[in-house]
């Protein structure tokens, strides 16, 4: 009646042993058992084992499937890295590349402005909008068309100077906003036959008007 028990227990072990996902001391006591019991011999070799009657051998057969698993973790772990180093460049030059700054994430209708003093006319951002490395400038004509955006612009008839402020990409994804209090100015050209200075929103193709000609 023992080994009848014996026989149950070990044949509920049999498809995990099989599989070659039981614990040590299950696999040894499976493999103890099946070296001297035809029967539970018999039905794992229909799973598709290949029983060694010697649990010593069979510990060994263990060991060479770990040595094989442990392989393929390595060779996984190195094409990672593989890629890994090869996709970094390409990470870098994408966080790296200019972008337009977000009008309202950035509070740019306070945070931008246009001073006018005895040299000139002055650029002037706050807070969130030094978050910019430069700007980018466009013209407006009287249709409303934007140079560089809009191909039937009239350099002719242009009436409007318009900044878009670029900044990183890399600090666009981050989701920390840095503030600089402290004002930066940039001096502006000459404004031949302009009118008017405004913030161009490209994104929205919209125009906020920064300053106007008395």
């Amino acid at each position: 009646m023992k080994a009848k028990k014996n026989c149950e227990l070990i044949r509920d072990l049999l498809p995990l042993y099989a599989d070659g996902v039981c614990s040590e001391e299950s696999r040894q006591a499976v493999a103890e058992h099946i070296a001297d019991c035809q029967e539970c011999r018999d039905m794992l070799n229909k799973m598709g084992q290949h029983i060694s009657i010697s649990a010593d051998k069979d510990v060994s057969a263990v060991k060479a499937i770990r040595k094989k698993i442990h392989i393929r973790q390595a060779i996984i772990i190195i094409i990672s890295i593989f890629i890994i180093l090869n996709l970094f460049p390409l990470l870098m030059l994408f966080l790296n590349m200019d972008c337009s700054m977000n009008y309202e994430k950035y509070n740019l209708a306070e945070n931008v402005r246009i001073v006018e003093d005895s040299e000139g006319l002055w650029l002037v951002t706050t807070n969130e909008a030094n978050n910019s490395v430069f700007y980018l400038p466009t013209l407006s004509d009287e249709n409303g068309k934007h140079m560089g955006y809009d191909d039937d612009f009239d350099a002719d008839k242009k009436v409007g100077y318009g900044i878009t402020l670029k900044q990183k990409r890399i600090t666009e994804i981050s989701p920390f906003i840095l503030s600089y209090s402290q004002e930066q100015r940039t001096k502006l050209g000459e404004m031949k036959n302009i009118s008017e200075i405004f913030y161009y929103d490209d994104k929205t193709n919209t125009e906020y008007l920064l300053w106007k000609a008395e």
